[in-house]
């Protein structure tokens, strides 16, 4: 459920009430606890848990062999820090543990969760969290044996033009079928969709191999491309439907109301595309040049197909307002948006809000500078050079999200554009992205659980991951291994070291997701493994998530969108996340640092 609406007008659509809600006990964090990453621990990697309020504080935390119970260790725990709202943090380091097993913690009366240790403890959750994509497939019969999820062909005639803009009419069949279900409901955008593909192409780019064997089971999976390339195809040529005649691109594509609790094939009202904007149009520029670079190889008239598209969508922001002055960066923040509020009645607006309120979403810029990034690195042309020698020097590195995607096209520029025309750019890439990774570390020492981000904000989840990923960056750059000892602690937080002692996704862990906001798991028995929640989110804009509480303001409540909804943009931060560390780890164990995809 993407985008607010009043808690009381969501309940009525869902056919609840307050007290119906009332009945359900909320997710609490646990009265004293030993919080593990639910899914394990690479072999020489960096490993800790926290204990959480524990009533013997000074008492050493035993590693035991979780089939045998022998102990193996014995751990001294670290000095007790406040965490906030009663919860009481104490740090518990074992990275010395580096043997393949299954094992647990304990301390006095308290027990862990199991955790394993092995060389890839991620692996089967990177599959499922890639696969989700596929489960989110719009215009297609899913019948997948793995999850039990099951419907025939959903939204067939999406969409409709949602009002007049002068080259359409409002009414208009506007055939945009395809893409992904962005969400636990049934919208598709073009903000989360850029950044989804986005991060999985430049998985991809960086490390081939590690994926062109990776099978996720789709319906593609027996052609000789990559399985990950084929699923980001299928968002793609949604992408592509959604470009105008001139070369803009529409937003979105809903219903006019939020859908009803039933499945895709059931949501049955008319879905209207909704109007073209410059911020959606430079990242689908960005996006789509990208996608020219990587498929050249597999399918060379797809790629001319999208190279072509990111051009005509570069062309059309040079005639938009917020376009850049012929010498110089305007000062005014402008952009080209079409816009009426009736667009957001059944969907999110992901543009300037009450909730969202980044500079960023004041302008196009951002939007642009990806785009031209994108299209340099593909096409080597002088008007994208020249646009970056401009911008570049005073841009900001920025959290890769949807709100800005910058800053993936400058990692971009940073690692694969070479020579003198960008040497004082990337200078200035580099400066910022670590200054970036060192405010991050500051928070970190900050925060008792060692998070880099603590806004907990709706999305929280996906921000942590992010800003994790840009330590790795920051590692890969310096060699610094505070960065990734830093960036290892973003992903202990999402799979288990948390006030919950649980893993933030679906399917894995002793203890983990149950009842994510998802309308097809709430109206079937499938169950979707890995998919990645939002996290807390302390203004609890659902009126189901505890608000004001930090880390605490999360409920795994089948209806609490604000902090318990899973998103591809989510899913794609985690992914990247653990990539990034996956790639790095075992180089670290071997004593020669990454420095560089």
């Amino acid at each position: 459920m993407r985008g607010w609406m009043p808690a009381p007008l969501m309940l009525a659509i869902l056919g609840l009430s307050a007290p119906a809600l009332a009945q359900t006990a909320p997710t609490s964090a646990l009265t004293a606890a030993i919080a593990v990453n639910q899914l394990g621990y690479t072999l020489h990697g960096h490993k800790r848990a926290l204990l959480l309020n524990s009533p013997q504080p000074s008492l050493p935390v035993l590693v035991l062999d979780a089939h045998s119970q022998i102990e193996l260790a014995s751990l001294t725990p670290g000095v007790v820090r406040k965490a906030g709202h009663g919860i009481a943090v104490q740090q518990v380091e074992f990275s010395a543990l580096n043997t393949s097993g299954e094992y647990l913690l304990v301390q006095g009366a308290l027990r862990s969760s199991r955790f394993r240790i092995e060389a890839l403890p991620y692996a089967a959750l990177m599959k499922s969290a890639l696969r989700s994509y596929y489960l989110q497939r719009c215009n297609t019969a899913i019948h997948d044996p793995v999850s039990g999820l099951r419907h025939p062909v959903c939204h067939p005639l999406d969409g409709r033009i949602a009002r007049d803009d002068g080259i359409n009419r409002q009414g208009q069949a506007w055939p945009a079928n395809g893409g992904w279900h962005d969400a636990g409901d049934y919208g598709k955008y073009i903000a989360t969709a850029a950044v989804t593909v986005s991060r999985l192409l430049s998985l991809y780019e960086a490390a081939p191999d590690r994926f062109n064997t990776l099978r996720l089971d789709i319906p593609e999976s027996a052609n000789a491309v990559p399985d990950l390339l084929d699923e980001a195809r299928f968002e793609l040529e949604w992408m592509l439907n959604m470009q105008r005649q001139d070369g803009a691109v529409y937003r979105k594509l809903s219903g006019a109301r939020w859908p009803k609790e039933v499945m895709p094939h059931q949501d049955d009202q008319v879905r209207l595309v909704y109007g073209v904007s410059s911020p959606d149009t430079g990242k689908f520029a960005a996006t789509l040049a990208q996608a020219a670079r990587v498929y050249a190889a597999f399918d060379p008239v797809f790629s001319a197909r999208c190279l072509q598209a990111a051009s005509r969508a570069w062309t059309w922001l040079q005639g938009s307002k917020g376009v850049d002055g012929a010498k110089d960066i305007p000062a005014v923040k402008d952009q080209t948006i079409d816009y009426h509020p009736a667009d957001d009645g059944g969907s999110g607006s992901y543009l300037a809000s009450g909730i969202d309120r980044e500079p960023s979403l004041a302008t196009d810029r951002d939007d642009r500078l990806a785009a031209a990034s994108e299209l340099y690195l593909t096409t080597a042309s002088p008007e994208y050079l020249g646009y970056l020698q401009r911008y570049i020097p005073r841009a900001d590195y920025t959290l890769f999200e949807w709100k800005d995607m910058s800053s993936l096209g400058l990692w971009h520029l940073l690692q694969r554009s070479s020579g003198e025309p960008l040497k004082a750019a990337r200078a200035h890439i580099r400066k910022k992205l670590l200054a970036r990774a060192e405010r991050a570390l500051r928070t970190a020492d900050g925060n008792a659980y060692g998070l880099a981000d603590t806004q907990f904000v709706w999305g929280s989840n996906k921000l942590i991951a992010e800003e994790g990923i840009n330590l790795v960056y920051a590692y890969w750059l310096t060699a610094d291994t505070k960065y990734l000892r830093a960036a290892t602690h973003q992903l202990d937080y999402l799979l288990g070291v948390n006030p919950f002692a649980m893993a933030y996704v679906t399917g894995f862990g002793q203890r983990s997701v149950q009842h994510p906001n998802h309308i097809p798991m709430r109206n079937s028995d499938a169950r979707l493994a890995g998919l990645m929640v939002g996290g807390p989110s302390v203004h609890g804009e659902d009126g189901i998530t505890p608000k004001n509480l930090g880390a605490l303001s999360y409920i795994d409540h089948a209806q609490a969108y604000a902090s318990n909804e899973y998103a591809i943009d989510y899913n794609a931060a985690l992914i990247g996340l653990i990539e990034a560390l996956s790639r790095t780890r075992p180089l670290a164990a071997e004593g020669q640092p990454h420095t560089g995809p």
